[in-house]
């Protein structure tokens, strides 16, 4: 699960390392579940600390603070979110988290792509019932 901002960063990051596989990374975000940007969310994102937070950290952060009771890890190969996320009370995984605990098909497919998990994509994992 992750914040539908992932529909633009997750290509665009594909598109500039390896544009042929641009195609691929369609699929690939195609079977992960989204935190719709609601105005909740975005209005949520506008405060959230620290204020040093990019408004596409702020809305990933806002994102699984929207779904925090069925959060069971939040993962992202970004640091100073991760840290944001974890003064928020949730609960945080590095990206190893992500490329250990995801479905088998979806970690093959993101090394396919040669795409870093993160790049700036905060991926709230691991919900329940997802």
């Amino acid at each position: 699960m992750s914040s539908a901002l992932h529909r633009a960063e997750v290509p665009r990051t594909v598109w500039q390392a390896e544009p042929g596989a641009l195609p691929r990374s369609y699929k690939v975000i195609k079977r992960i579940a989204r935190v719709a940007l609601s105005p909740d969310v975005l209005d949520d994102s506008a405060t959230l600390p620290p204020q040093e937070l990019s408004p596409a950290q702020a809305v990933h952060l806002a994102s699984a603070l929207a779904v925090k009771r069925d959060l069971t890890a939040f993962v992202s190969y970004d640091e100073p979110l991760l840290a944001a996320a974890r003064d928020a009370g949730l609960p945080v995984a590095g990206a190893w988290f992500a490329l250990t605990n995801w479905p088998p098909t979806l970690v093959r497919s993101y090394s396919q792509l040669r795409v870093r998990v993160a790049s700036g994509l905060g991926v709230t994992a691991g919900c329940r019932g997802a």
